[in-house]
């Protein structure tokens, strides 16, 4: 099955614009059968422009993508990420069954980022995510036998 990334976008009252975006990320081959699972990355950034976040998500080594790891949210405080996690729930009906999410996040404060992150996974999003604490990552897989 062919996957394709998966972009949401929205502009905030300040005029800037978040991204969150769900790529296939690693496959998985499954023994003894057909298909293969796939592990999607997720990420989500805050900017001014869409350039800048552009950069960021394909790893460019310049100027706009290096100031966009230095902000958490930017100026719009918590507007975007209440949005992200409204779009993560139309992200997890999106993968097939048997896939997961991996939402890893990068940030100067990540400390605060982290406790933000886990009062709005447990406020706000679907209770089979999990926190991976050396990887400082949160992980969801889509089981169909849970759902």
């Amino acid at each position: 099955m062919k996957r394709k990334t998966k972009r949401f976008t929205l502009r905030t009252r300040n005029k800037e614009v978040a991204v969150l975006q769900a790529k296939p990320w690693v496959y998985v081959q499954n023994p003894g059968e057909k298909g293969s699972t796939c592990v999607w990355l997720v990420c989500l950034a805050v900017s001014k422009s869409k350039r800048q976040i552009n950069d960021w998500l394909n790893c460019k080594k310049n100027k706009r993508s290096r100031s966009l790891s230095k902000n958490m949210t930017g100026h719009s405080g918590p507007q975007p990420l209440y949005w992200a996690f409204y779009q993560l729930k139309r992200i997890e009906e999106y993968i097939p069954d048997w896939d997961s999410l991996w939402f890893w996040f990068d940030a100067v404060e990540k400390d605060k980022q982290r406790r933000v992150y886990i009062k709005g996974f447990s406020k706000y999003g679907n209770p089979n995510w999990q926190y991976l604490s050396e990887k400082d990552a949160f992980y969801f897989f889509k089981n169909p036998v849970l759902q």
